[in-house]
Order: C-alpha cells, then sequence, then structure tokens
C-alpha cells in the first residue's frame, strides 16, 4: 500500500489477542486502510456509512495451512445507504481486488 500511498491505519492481531485472553486461533489479522479524499466522498452523502470505513481485509490461516483473504463488497455494503451507484464504490472495490490479487500471488 505504500507504493499507492494509501495510509495503514490499523493491524488487528486476532490469533496474538486470542492468546492473550488464553485461547488458540489460527494467524489471522485484519488490516485497516484507506484514503481519507476518498472515503469522505461517501460519507458526505450518508455519514453513517462511516460504520463501514476505512476499508479492511481479512488474512487467515484455514485448518489445512493455506491463507486466505477476504474484504467486503463495496457495491452491496454501500447499497445498504443507498449508495450502490457512487463512482467512488467501484474504485474501492477494484483497488481492494488488486491488493488481494497482488497479495495473494507469488509473483508480486
Amino acid at each position: 500500500m505504500r507504493e499507492k500511498k494509501i495510509p495503514v491505519f490499523a493491524k488487528f492481531d486476532h490469533a496474538k489477542n486470542a492468546k492473550e485472553a488464553g485461547l488458540t486461533l489460527r494467524p489471522t489479522t485484519v488490516v485497516v486502510f484507506g484514503a481519507p479524499k476518498v472515503g469522505t466522498e461517501l460519507m458526505q452523502e450518508d455519514q453513517s456509512i462511516s460504520l463501514e470505513l476505512p476499508l479492511r481485509i481479512s488474512i487467515w490461516e484455514n485448518e489445512t495451512g493455506s491463507t486466505w483473504l477476504a474484504f467486503p463488497r463495496m457495491e452491496r455494503l454501500a447499497e445498504r445507504y443507498g449508495l450502490g451507484q457512487h463512482p467512488v464504490t467501484g474504485k474501492m472495490q477494484a483497488l481492494l481486488e488488486e491488493l488481494v490479487r497482488k497479495a495473494g500471488s507469488i509473483y508480486s
């Protein structure tokens, strides 16, 4: 995300948090990031969408050791706020897909 100059706001290590609580969890991390100029556009239309922002990607290891990445479908999410057709949601979706594709590629 550095090359795109998108700030990372937080990284939640759920496995570490579980361990500190005396529990076990396979590696599970959520990365929270975004560009305020972009997200603000949606919030100017409906501030309640702030519950869904900034963007996030979840990364976890399953029981067989495979790594998985997931992210919200922005157009569906924004539709709940009447913003599904807003041009910014398509850009956010494209960014999420690009980041996950790059992160999941052994050739990146």
